[in-house]
């Protein structure tokens, strides 16, 4: 029980350790900005998640830690292979499926994680090609959509929307502002 405690505790501090040297080392670095986008999202999207849904508690402490996980993984992944542009593909396209089933137990396009899944648009958008980037966003917003209204049983597909045109809206923009900042680096 004291050893779990202790692995908690440096693994707490590995992390801070992790995180201060990201924002230390050069904050105009792109991958250091995703890597900052993506924890300050993980930590504000999983608050969210903790306060607002009403599943029991334990099976949102299992979502927020096997995303921490997933995201501390994918992190080390991505920045060993930013230069192989078929392994980020990969990396990508694998993070975007996994996102994409998240949100069918956390509650389709109104999950709070919702946000959080730009994470691999972003770093489509940052390092990849404009083809695979807006194919990524494309799948993401679809895939979102048809979960609301298969799976949730939401309105028509046209209504949803209408309801969530603010989030389509934001991606879209967000993705071209990322796109054409990317090229200017």
């Amino acid at each position: 029980m004291v050893l779990k405690k202790e692995l908690l505790v440096i693994m707490r501090m590995l992390t801070v350790n992790r995180f201060y040297r990201l924002i230390t080392k050069n904050p105009s670095n792109i991958m250091n900005l995703l890597f900052l986008f993506r924890y300050i999202s993980l930590v504000l999207t999983s608050i969210l998640f903790l306060l607002v849904t009403q599943s029991p508690i334990v099976f949102k402490l299992g979502v927020v830690v096997s995303l921490g996980v997933a995201a501390w993984i994918l992190t080390d992944l991505q920045s060993r292979y930013k230069g192989n542009q078929h392994v980020l593909k990969s990396i990508v396209l694998t993070e975007t499926i996994g996102l994409t089933l998240l949100l069918i137990p956390t509650g389709g396009i109104s999950s709070p994680f919702i946000w959080y899944a730009l994470n691999p648009v972003l770093t489509a958008a940052s390092f990849l090609t404009p083809l695979f980037c807006w194919g990524i966003l494309t799948f993401y917003l679809g895939s979102a959509s048809l979960i609301a209204n298969r799976l949730f049983l939401r309105d028509d597909m046209l209504k949803i929307l209408d309801d969530k045109s603010y989030f389509y809206l934001v991606c879209l923009l967000t993705t071209l502002r990322v796109r054409l900042f990317s090229g200017l680096t």
